[in-house]
């Protein structure tokens, strides 16, 4: 059963004894004035729960003089009138505000405390009614009962909060009720020694808390040494604990912002959220929620993770700083968006009398004195586009590390041709192609040595992607890897060179719009769908896809 307090408080001018906390206003000319006053059973209380927490025991002590010197209670006035004020807990001890103007809308909270090595030990707390504040006298009953949260609450100096992971629940919903806005830093004071265990009972406490509440999550007595895996999506930041050597993939939700490095680890650095390795020339991951829209590659990076920008909402492109000889950006014939589009040839035509022996220049004065004629609609036609993709590779332009997860695949409503003229006159026309049903497929064609895990994932607006043959002989591009589609959520089909024989678990991952995927290394007249089932390994596509294998190749 919740204990409360009861308490009687002095007023300024009128005594009032009630069943809880309570106040009364006094109304001077322009405002009235509120007071609480701390009786002898209200500071007791506080005391004993302070020995109960303290002690970790469910036997009550009064404090020693000395340890009652950290406690203290917290009156705040919230509102369309708003004030905070804190006094040691003691006999007597009054905290008063003057001239709440009349008319307010208000309503107080309390917070009964203990500092432990800085840190505050809630004991009670709670929250009034809304009141509006009249003339004469106005009561405000504020009940006060223990915190479920038995953990210590830091002061606001942004350290952040210390818990249990068994605590975190608790300690979130205490926050929540003392209107604390999130994201929390949250530091875990377990003796933690695997991150994978850690992490899973993190994000169930997280799932299991009323309303959505984010967190950034450090580790306070951590002894692993490496961490992967997948983050909950209520995580918007983690520290590198210092004992921590490997870093492998981590999956996080769009709202992480950044990576911190705790001191002492000689591993790891963090900058602008970005985690870095090797003293800061190995790029190890982005955060999902990284800001800007361009990745530059720093001229002293010589490597890059697997996924390092998977997931990054915001990144439509790669810039590479001069003097970096490891990586580049490529684009055109080995990353290009193929746009289909049906269109017609509107034909917009101005005609002259008199026969020239030269045209006049397009845009000229002279063409201007032309007669306008009717529109003509010529054969209609389909066009395809070709739109550079910007991708991150090696330097020497075998080895695709990335395609930028935000990058636009541009689409064009109409192209403007040179000008022209009607066969056997003189003349001169406007050719508009015009789109009549566009449709932007957004496939990717490349041709690669190798394709890093994770290359296109979270790539939103890819539909369809055609893996060529590589240009050179002797490649060892011969699996579509594990991630390189990762969560591509509109991808549909998938077109696998000749040199691909084999699908890896999770090569595509997510991709929950996949309907077909096509070998070129495999003749439908000799392989069966059988047989081209078993190229692809269990678990390469999600479950719920109902996926088309073809064997597309002329020859085995």
């Amino acid at each position: 059963m919740k204990r409360f307090i009861i308490f009687r408080l002095a007023l300024v001018f009128l005594m009032t004894a009630v069943d809880f906390t309570s106040c009364s206003f006094f109304e001077p000319s322009d405002g009235a004035n509120v007071s609480f006053t701390i009786d002898k059973t209200m500071a007791q209380k506080i005391s004993e729960e302070a020995g109960v927490r303290l002690a970790s025991r469910s036997a009550a002590r009064s404090l020693t003089a000395d340890e009652m010197q950290g406690l203290y209670f917290e009156i705040t006035l919230n509102g369309s009138y708003q004030d905070s004020k804190t006094v040691p807990v003691t006999e007597n001890a009054t905290i008063t505000f003057e001239n709440v103007p009349v008319g307010s809308s208000i309503y107080a909270r309390g917070l009964a405390y203990k500092t432990d090595a800085g840190k505050k030990l809630v004991l009670y707390e709670g929250q009034s009614e809304t009141i509006i504040v009249s003339d004469g006298t106005n009561a405000l009953s504020l009940a006060l009962r223990r915190s479920s949260y038995s953990g210590p609450i830091p002061d606001p100096d942004g350290e952040g909060y210390e818990t249990t992971i068994s605590g975190l629940t608790s300690l979130l919903n205490s926050l929540a009720a003392n209107s604390v806005g999130s994201p929390y830093s949250i530091k875990i004071t377990d003796s933690v020694s695997n991150f994978n265990s850690a992490n899973t009972s993190i994000t169930n406490a997280l799932a299991s808390v009323s309303g959505t509440k984010y967190i950034k999550l450090a580790f306070k007595n951590a002894s692993f040494t490496s961490m992967s895996g997948t983050l909950s999506s209520r995580i918007t930041g983690i520290e590198i604990p210092a004992p921590v050597t490997s870093v492998g993939f981590i999956d996080m939700g769009e709202n992480f912002s950044a990576f911190t490095v705790a001191t002492g680890n000689s591993t790891f650095t963090a900058s602008e959220g970005i985690l870095y390795q090797n003293s800061g020339s190995k790029i190890v991951r982005y955060p999902a929620a990284y800001p800007e829209t361009t990745a530059t590659i720093a001229s002293n990076i010589t490597a890059i993770a697997d996924g390092a920008f998977a997931g990054c909402k915001n990144i439509a492109s790669f810039s590479v700083a001069s003097g970096n000889t490891y990586f580049k950006v490529v684009s055109g014939e080995w990353a290009t968006n193929t746009s289909t589009y049906s269109a017609y040839q509107q034909v917009q035509y101005w005609q002259r009398d008199t026969t020239i022996p030269d045209a006049p220049q397009w845009g000229s004065d002279e063409y201007n004195t032309w007669e306008t004629q009717n529109t003509l609609n010529i054969n209609k036609q389909n066009k395809t586009e070709y739109v550079p993709v910007p991708v991150l590779t090696s330097y020497d332009g075998k080895t695709l590390y990335a395609c930028p997860p935000a990058v636009t695949f541009e689409t064009q409503a109409s192209l403007m041709t040179k000008a022209d003229y009607v066969e056997g006159t003189t003349d001169q026309l406007e050719y508009t192609i015009t789109a009549s049903s566009y449709s932007a497929s957004a496939e990717i064609t490349f041709n690669f040595e190798t394709v890093r895990p994770y290359a296109f994932s979270n790539v939103a607006g890819l539909t369809g992607a055609t893996i060529t043959d590589p240009r050179t002989s002797g490649s060892t591009f011969t699996e579509l890897v594990a991630y390189t589609f990762k969560d591509c959520v509109s991808l549909t089909t998938v077109t696998l060179g000749a040199s691909i024989t084999t699908v890896k678990e999770n090569a595509l991952a997510g991709c929950t719009a996949l309907t077909e995927i096509g070998f070129k290394a495999y003749n439908s007249q000799t392989t069966s769908t059988t047989t081209l089932a078993s190229y692809v390994e269990s678990g390469a596509y999600p479950s719920s896809c109902a996926v088309t294998l073809k064997a597309i190749g002329t020859s085995n």
